[in-house]
C-alpha cells in the first residue's frame, strides 16, 4: 500500500468514526442521517481518488460527479475534501455547488428535526 493512500483511508476512517457518533445522537434507524453518512464517505472518497487520479495523470473523476454526491448529501465530504487534500480549491464552481448544498441540506435538517 502507497503511503498516499494510507493517508487517505486513514482520513476517510477519521470521517466515519466522527459522523456515526454524531448520527448516534438521533434516533436509530434514522435513513436521512443514513444517507447522509453515505453520502459523505462517498464524496470524500471521491475526492481523494480524483485527487490521486491528478498527481497521477491519469483519467479523472469528472467534475459532474463531484457536483452530483456533493448535492445529494456529500457537502461535508466535498468540504473535507477540498479542506484536508487541498483538492478543487481554485475552482469558483466547486464553492458556488458547495454553497448551495451546505444551505439545502441544513435547510432540510432544520424542517426534520426542529419542525421549521
Amino acid at each position: 500500500m502507497r503511503k498516499g493512500s494510507s493517508v487517505t483511508y486513514l482520513i476517510a476512517g477519521a470521517m466515519l468514526t466522527l459522523m456515526i457518533g454524531v448520527a448516534s445522537y438521533f434516533p436509530v434507524g434514522d435513513l436521512y442521517i443514513s444517507w447522509l453518512i453515505g453520502t459523505n464517505i462517498t464524496t470524500f472518497i471521491l475526492f481523494a481518488d480524483d485527487k490521486t487520479r491528478a498527481k497521477r495523470r491519469v483519467n479523472r473523476v469528472p467534475e459532474w460527479i463531484l457536483f452530483l454526491f456533493s448535492l445529494l448529501g456529500g457537502f461535508m465530504g466535498g468540504w473535507l475534501g477540498m479542506a484536508l487534500l487541498r483538492h478543487k480549491t481554485r475552482k469558483i464552481p466547486f464553492y458556488m455547488v458547495m454553497s448551495v448544498a451546505t444551505a439545502m441540506h441544513l435547510f432540510i435538517i432544520a424542517l426534520i428535526y426542529f419542525g421549521m
